[in-house]
């Protein structure tokens, strides 16, 4: 079956919470099938690494997205009426090599891997949507959490738009989880929709022996995500002060690429440190007490959740990020409220990892099962006459 995979990043390395999903589920599609990837990259970088995967890819197209420039044209592009998320990633170059590219009447199926990538992707080809969450329901909240409330709620008119467009089309609408496609299924009656999660490679996230030291809380993510630099102001300015008044010797440690200016200026609270993209989470993660995602803004599955329990550490969350798991918490997780049930819940985790808590998660976030399933679903998107 020849497969054309559309992503809106590289899957060089599951480094980052987007790249995660592309390079696990890439890697296995092209052990069963003949896959074109096309491609935006941050960087030459990430070109040059995407360009050496030796996974047996039929073909591969890169191309580096400049943030800058991709936000003006985005911008000038919404004045006139259009989404901006959609407008960032659509490549006049992109298109011009897709309609040129000599395989193109022999694609059986597109995969897109997000919303914004489905421009893309020929109408006359069966189109299989990798949605993994409702994205404009993220510009609704922004419209909550944050300044200039107007532009988040028509960002999130126009992006729901185009969703619905994608999805209606599209053979399979995939999200990661329950919640996202009960959101779905409210928002778009007319999607056709699949669950399926992501899972977690546990040879790399294993438990691990803690350095001595002070006992600590971890936050680890992407620093310059609002979501992530929201949670971890909020959580130093209004949940941590409380927490080291009931355990003096209790840190709070910070850790990520890109730290703002905001998220720098926490390191000068009474035990906040913030480290600046480490060259290695897992040292933090094992020398934490408990693991905290002090999210207020939660969409999709919380990788870092899952890589936390991987190590078999205690993950104290907030409802918002409870509820993306639907009905059923992995075990390991603490949903706390007010400043008393964070220190309560970091008091009676237990210091060392706890294998049960990673042997639970095993059976359920599984890379090789999620694959599987992505796979017959492209598969059952093939046109008959082509089987």
């Amino acid at each position: 079956m020849n497969i054309l995979y559309l992503s809106h990043c590289a899957p060089d390395l599951p480094d980052k919470g987007e790249k995660i999903r592309v390079h696990h589920f890439l890697k296995r599609l092209s052990k069963r099938h003949r896959v074109h990837l096309a491609c935006l990259c941050r960087n030459l970088d990430e070109t040059k690494r995407t360009q050496s995967l030796d996974w047996g890819l039929a073909s591969v197209y890169t191309e580096v997205l400049s943030p800058k420039a991709a936000l003006a044209r985005a911008a000038v592009r919404y004045a006139l009426g259009r989404s901006l998320a959609v407008e960032y990633f659509n490549s006049s170059q992109m298109s011009r090599y897709l309609a040129a590219a000599p395989w193109r009447g022999e694609i059986d199926a597109v995969l897109v891997y997000s919303a914004a990538m489905a421009g893309y992707a020929d109408v006359e080809v069966p189109l299989v949507l990798d949605l993994c969450d409702l994205d404009s329901e993220k510009w609704f909240e922004y419209d909550r959490l944050r300044r200039l409330p107007l532009l988040y709620g028509i960002e999130g008119r126009r992006l729901r738009r185009f969703e619905r467009s994608a999805c209606e089309r599209a053979k399979a609408t995939i999200l990661m989880t329950e919640n996202e496609a009960s959101l779905v299924r409210e928002a778009i009656p007319g999607a056709r929709i699949e669950i399926i999660a992501n899972g977690v490679d546990f040879g790399y996230w294993q438990p691990a022996a803690a350095a001595d030291g002070p006992p600590s809380i971890a936050f680890v993510g992407q620093l310059d995500y609002f979501p992530n630099s929201d949670g971890a102001e909020w959580f130093a300015r209004e949940v941590f002060p409380a927490m080291r008044a009931g355990w003096p010797e209790l840190e709070f440690v910070i850790a990520g690429r890109n730290p703002g200016r905001q998220v720098n200026e926490l390191a000068s609270l009474p035990g906040v440190r913030v480290i600046a993209s480490p060259a290695d989470v897992r040292p933090i993660l094992a020398a934490a007490t408990a693991v905290v995602a002090p999210l207020r803004l939660a969409r999709g599955l919380q990788n870092k959740v899952l890589e936390a329990l991987a190590m078999g550490k205690r993950v104290l969350t907030t409802p918002q990020v409870a509820r993306t798991f639907g009905g059923v918490l992995p075990r390991g997780v603490d949903v706390c409220e007010g400043p008393e049930q964070w220190l309560a819940a970091c008091k009676a985790a237990p210091f060392e990892p706890q294998p049960e808590i990673r042997e639970a998660l095993r059976q359920v976030y599984d890379w090789d099962a999620a694959a599987n399933r992505l796979i017959s679903i492209m598969e059952n998107a093939k046109p008959l006459t082509s089987m």
